[in-house]
């Protein structure tokens, strides 16, 4: 009597769809978790760009229509930026002893409580 050895065991193929099972399950993983990674950075580089946009219009406005620079704290100010609307807070503070002052931008989309992107930068009035 001859056994023919061709074809696969029962066992060997329940091994191979445990390891392709296992493999898949980690790429799924990794690819939520880019995913979720992408969406922070993406968030972060959007409130950097409104923070910018708001520090730089701020600084200019005054500069060119009023023709001097005051204080320019805001809380809690909207503003419409892609497809979202941000809160943006401006804190404005002198340094001893000079003109220059330290702006403080911090920017989070409307609703959420973590900030997407601070920014701050020394101007000189």
């Amino acid at each position: 009597m001859k056994i023919s050895l061709r074809g696969f065991t029962l066992i060997e193929v329940m091994i191979s769809v445990l390891v392709l099972s296992i493999a898949l399950s980690a790429s799924i993983s990794v690819l939520g978790q880019y995913a979720d990674l992408h969406g922070k950075i993406e968030r972060r580089y959007i409130g950097h760009m409104v923070a910018w946009n708001e520090l730089v219009r701020g600084f200019s406005y005054r500069e060119m229509v009023e023709g001097k620079r005051r204080n320019s704290d805001v809380s809690g100010k909207s503003v419409d930026f892609g497809d979202d609307v941000w809160r943006v807070d401006v804190d404005s503070e002198r340094l001893a002893e000079t003109a220059m002052r330290l702006y403080e931008v911090r920017v989070a989309p409307q609703g959420d409580y973590e900030q997407a992107a601070v920014l701050k930068a020394y101007l000189n009035p």
